[in-house]
């Protein structure tokens, strides 16, 4: 009888106790995306600086840095493949992550010397959702394919708002080596290093 009592004692307690109230997000949402990115984004992310050149880098760590917003690249079909060929017109697919949603800027050159990385927009296929990047600044190099002359430029910009998700550029180099692709956002920065081979 003792613990009928208990029991009926211990759920009149916990009956009378609420749980603590602890904010969770889903694992399926994220923030929302906004609707327009303002001319003062640009303006400001223009601003900014490209990494400085590294004299004695300690090697070309080509492995997929962990990225917690903006976005990463998937070279050809392979998301972790960051080499690409010099002198040669490269698809990349850039995917958002992080559930960031704001202007990107994306540029890139040689970690150990000058040699730049070129961008150019291409448009991605109708099935994987994808937008369209745009240029950013004037064009600083034309390279000729056997689809005709391509239009190359120093960045590229990347609208992360309306839902979109993904988009594809091409990137160009004019030597091998070691490489980074730097990208800076409303709030973040980030660098991560590809090798380009002969």
């Amino acid at each position: 009888m003792r613990w009928v009592l208990g029991l009926v004692i211990a759920l009149a307690v916990s009956s009378c106790v609420s749980p603590a109230t602890v904010a969770t997000t889903p694992a399926n949402s994220s923030p929302s995306p906004i609707a327009e990115i303002p001319k003062d984004d640009w303006d400001i992310l223009d601003n900014t600086e490209i990494a400085p050149v590294q004299k004695h880098p300690a090697g070309c760590d080509t492995t997929p840095p962990p990225v917690r917003a903006g976005v990463v690249p998937a070279v050809g079909s392979n998301p972790t493949r960051l080499r690409l060929k010099a002198r040669e017109l490269s698809a990349v697919r850039w995917q958002l992550v992080g559930g960031y949603s704001g202007p990107i800027l994306l540029r890139g050159r040689q970690l150990d010397g000058l040699t730049a990385v070129y961008f150019a927009p291409l448009e991605g296929l109708a099935t994987d959702r994808s937008s369209v990047a745009e240029a950013d600044g004037s064009v600083v190099k034309t390279v000729a394919t056997n689809r005709g002359a391509i239009n190359l430029f120093a960045g590229m910009r990347i609208s992360a708002n309306g839902g979109a998700e993904s988009w594809w550029t091409y990137v160009y180099a004019d030597g091998a080596g070691c490489f980074f692709w730097q990208q800076n956002g409303r709030g973040y920065d980030g660098i991560m290093t590809f090798e380009v081979t002969p």
